[in-house]
């Protein structure tokens, strides 16, 4: 692979790449100035994709930014009848239960829309991609800052709860924004390794659809931990488990200090997502040229 250097035309930036026969990789020092430039390239592109996605999927519809929230009110209400009914016992929480679902609830959906979007991005654009010259990369990012932005205002909707029930965040609060960059990093790594073979195979996010349903209850979002046996093992295992169980803990004035837990999932979340990134990065060329034909 060869790459131009990057030329000016006015204020904007453009980045040519030519692919040729053989791995990208050979050449590492100029494979990552090609991968950084591209990316860099991409943030004016992925900014206004974002906005124009924003505003068609809200166009026709009467709710609006609503739906933004109502999905997390929706599922809190499910959980809270479940445990009314006794069909489902949530254990002793540290604080009102309502309130730990819905911080579980909010947190869950972010990580849950980070996971999708790089392959939704990638599918819905493959056309677009064979026919236009772009970097790819603004379709993650855009794919991320909905996510994000979904995801900070649906958390809107938890400060009045906080509030009717007396729950202060305390200083916790100053740390929520790694909790919840934490879980959207966990998310979006996992979605950018998978991206590649979800535009070669449907079938991935299918499963994808079905997988986030049992993770959803392996995860701590409306429950606490406790017993024994293989329930307890797989929801420790889980690796969003730690980033929200220590998010809402923050959130809801709980401790402060993380877990080791944490720590180790916010590091190998670095890691996977530079993984992911190197793969889409390597296997982009010959996605779009699969796609094309």
């Amino acid at each position: 692979m060869s790459a131009e250097q990057p030329g000016k035309a006015g204020a904007s930036e453009t980045v040519v790449s030519r692919f040729g026969p053989g791995s990208q990789f050979r050449h590492p020092s100029q494979f990552f100035a090609t991968a950084f430039r591209s990316l860099r390239a991409s943030l004016p592109l992925a900014r206004r994709l974002f906005v124009r996605d924003i505003r068609a999927r809200y166009r026709l519809s009467v709710l609006g930014f609503a739906w933004i929230v109502l999905p997390a009110i929706a599922q809190t209400a499910v959980w809270l009848f479940l445990n009314e009914s006794q069909v489902i016992n949530s254990g002793p929480t540290a604080i009102p239960l309502p309130l730990y679902i819905l911080l579980g609830t909010l947190l869950w959906q972010g990580f849950a829309d980070a996971l999708i979007a790089p392959g939704t991005q990638l599918t819905n654009a493959g056309q677009m991609l064979s026919k236009v010259s772009f970097p790819a990369e603004s379709l993650l990012l855009a794919g991320l800052a909905d996510a994000a932005v979904n995801t900070v205002a649906r958390l809107v909707i938890a400060v009045p709860v906080l509030i009717y029930y007396g729950v202060s965040p305390g200083w916790g609060l100053l740390l929520a924004p790694v909790g919840l960059a934490s879980l959207l990093v966990l998310g979006f790594a996992i979605g950018v390794a998978l991206a590649p073979f979800g535009m070669l195979y449907h079938d991935i996010g299918r499963l994808l659809t079905v997988a986030t349903g049992f993770w959803l209850l392996v995860t701590p979002v409306a429950y606490t931990v406790s017993g024994s046996g293989l329930g307890r093992f797989l929801v420790y295992l889980n690796p969003v488990s730690p980033p929200l169980l220590t998010t809402r803990s923050w959130l809801s004035g709980g401790a402060i200090v993380p877990g080791p837990l944490m720590l180790m999932v916010m590091a190998a979340s670095i890691v996977l997502l530079a993984a992911g990134w190197i793969l889409f990065r390597l296997s982009i060329p010959h996605l779009v040229d699969r796609v094309g034909t």
